[in-house]
C-alpha cells in the first residue's frame, strides 16, 4: 500500500501541514505511521474519506471538539442532535446580522433623509400594504398635547421601551424609527392619549404581529421637541386630522401610527428633531342602504 505524505495530503487538500499536525493531536486523524527518526507523518489512502468528513463539519463550523465527539461514536442521535445545534446558532446568528441589517438601513435612510429634509405635506389617502408592527404598551400612557415638561416626556418613555425590548429578546439593532400609537376609543373621543409605541419590521421579531392592509388618512409633519408648542404638535395635527376624516366621509378605523421617517437625534446633544408620517386607518361611512355618505375630495399618495 502507497502510503501518503502530509505535505501530499496537505496539498490535495488545500489546507496546511500545520492543520494536520492539529487534527492528529486531537486524535481526528491518526497517520497509518510516523517516521520514527523525522517524525514525519504518513497516511493511508482510505484516510482522505475521513479527512474529508472533518473538512466539511468544519465548513459547517463545527468545532474540532463536537467533530471528535461526532466521529467517535455510531451513535446517530448523537450526531443528529450536534448537527441540529449547529443549525439553530447559524439560524441565531443570522436574525442577528438581520437585525444588525435593519438598524444600519434605517439609520443610513435617516441620513440620507436629513441631507434632503422630507417636505411636510397636506393630508392625503393612501392604500398600505400588510405590515409587521412590534407594539410595545406604554406602563405611562400620556396626552400628547401635555406641556408640563413635555421635552422630557418621550425620551423617557423610549427608555421604557428599550428595556421592555430587551427583556423581549428583540436585538437592539431594532431600535430605531420609533413611534406612537393612539387607540381608536382614545382617537373617537377627542383624546390623543399615546399608550403604546411600536416599530414596523420586515423580520419575525419576537412579539411582532401583522397589521392589516387597508386604506389610511395620511399626513407627513416635521416634529422638533425642543419647546412646549414642538411637544404638543403631534397631539393637535391628530386631532386636526381626525376632525378630517369626518369632514370627508370617512370613518376610523383603527389605532393612529405615528410613524418616523427619519429622526436626527442620532446627532442632535438634545431635543429630537424627526419626520413623522401620521396615519389612521379608515373606510367610507354608508348609511342604513349600504349607500356611501360624503365624498372624500382628498388627494391620493
Amino acid at each position: 500500500m502507497k502510503l501518503i505524505s502530509i505535505g501530499q495530503m496537505a496539498q490535495t487538500y488545500h489546507i496546511s501541514t500545520r492543520t494536520l499536525r492539529l487534527y492528529h493531536e486531537k486524535g481526528l486523524l491518526t497517520p497509518e505511521y510516523v517516521d520514527p527518526l523525522t517524525g514525519y507523518r504518513y497516511y493511508a489512502p482510505a484516510q482522505a474519506d475521513r479527512l474529508e468528513v472533518i473538512l466539511q463539519m468544519r465548513a459547517m463550523g463545527l468545532s474540532l471538539t463536537q467533530i471528535s465527539a461526532a466521529l467517535s461514536t455510531e451513535n446517530r442521535a448523537l450526531v443528529e442532535g450536534l448537527l441540529q445545534e449547529r443549525l439553530e446558532e447559524i439560524e441565531r446568528q443570522m436574525r442577528t446580522l438581520a437585525a444588525e441589517r435593519s438598524g444600519l438601513v434605517k439609520k443610513l435612510a435617516n441620513c440620507r433623509a436629513l441631507q434632503e429634509p422630507l417636505p411636510s405635506r397636506p393630508p392625503y389617502l393612501a392604500p398600505m400594504e400588510e405590515r409587521r408592527v412590534l407594539r410595545i404598551p406604554l406602563d405611562e400612557p400620556y396626552d400628547l398635547r401635555r406641556e408640563d415638561n413635555g421635552l422630557l416626556l418621550w425620551p423617557s418613555r423610549l427608555e421604557e421601551v428599550r428595556e421592555k425590548m430587551r427583556r423581549q429578546g428583540v436585538p437592539l439593532a431594532h431600535f430605531a424609527n420609533v413611534g406612537c400609537i393612539v387607540h381608536l376609543e382614545d382617537l373617537q373621543q377627542g383624546i390623543p392619549l399615546c399608550s403604546e409605541a411600536f416599530i414596523f419590521t420586515e423580520e419575525d421579531l419576537p412579539g411582532s404581529v401583522p397589521l392589516p392592509a387597508g386604506q389610511y388618512l395620511c399626513k407627513q409633519i416635521r416634529l422638533v421637541l425642543t419647546d412646549r408648542e414642538g411637544c404638543r404638535a403631534e397631539g393637535m395635527e391628530l386631532l386636526s386630522l381626525s376632525a378630517l376624516a369626518g369632514e370627508q366621509g370617512l370613518q376610523i378605523a383603527g389605532d393612529y401610527f405615528g410613524e418616523v421617517l427619519a429622526e436626527a437625534s442620532i446627532f442632535e446633544k438634545s431635543g429630537y428633531d424627526m419626520f413623522v408620517c401620521m396615519q389612521i386607518p379608515v373606510r367610507p361611512i354608508v348609511d342604513e342602504d349600504n349607500r356611501t355618505c360624503g365624498c372624500a375630495h382628498l388627494q391620493g399618495e
